[in-house]
């Protein structure tokens, strides 16, 4: 017979002078078989509680007049993807500095392009900006802030 148990699952635990029984390794597996179809049981629910959350956020969104979203700038140019072809678009960028603070917003209108913003088919695309000129769309590590409209 085994003297100790398991913390968790009180699982047999044998000393060196213990006699093994049969009966306790028995146990033990099915101590371990309910404790695995616990955990899959729990875990089904929470991603079936997830895709749910999933749905509703979708079916939310396809339904607002806009998107909104952040993008971290790369430097070289990036497509941001919506899903939608917006009509506008407006960016800002904030810094908070130990020398300034400033914000900084720029748009760009369906069918033009205008500091270094294109509309596309199912989002928008930010320029090529290796150097820090004004304004600024996709410098790179910078943080930037979105709404597009449909």
């Amino acid at each position: 017979m085994s003297t100790n148990k398991s913390q968790n699952l009180k699982l047999h635990l044998w000393d060196p002078e213990d006699n093994f029984l049969r009966a306790e390794f028995n146990e033990n597996f099915a101590a371990i078989d309910a404790a695995v179809a616990t955990a899959k049981t729990e875990l089904s629910a929470q991603i079936q509680t997830a895709q749910q959350t999933a749905n509703t956020a979708r079916a939310e969104a396809a339904v607002l007049p806009y998107a909104t979203g952040v993008y971290t700038g790369n430097g070289y140019g990036q497509f941001i993807e919506l899903g939608f072809r917006p009509s506008i678009v407006i960016i800002g960028e904030y810094h908070d500095t130990s020398d300034s603070s400033y914000a900084i917003g720029l748009c760009s209108l369906h069918g033009l392009q205008s500091a270094g913003i294109s509309i596309r088919d199912t989002g928008f695309e930010v320029a090529v900006q290796l150097s820090r000129k004004y304004p600024a769309t996709n410098l790179q590590r910078q943080t930037y802030y979105y709404i597009a409209f449909r």
